[in-house]
């Protein structure tokens, strides 16, 4: 089983960052917006 790459639980499914690439569950991320918790409040420049 694949572990999230934020916090290192066990997921089914992971989404990656379009930011950072790192893989990220569902409680670490959005992933309708494809950014995990940390790169969703950057902006982009």
């Amino acid at each position: 089983m694949p572990k999230c790459n934020i916090c290192g639980a066990d997921a089914e499914e992971l989404d990656t960052c379009q930011a950072c690439k790192k893989k990220f569950c569902d409680s670490c991320g959005d992933p309708a917006d494809e950014r995990c918790e940390f790169c969703s409040g950057e902006e982009e420049w």
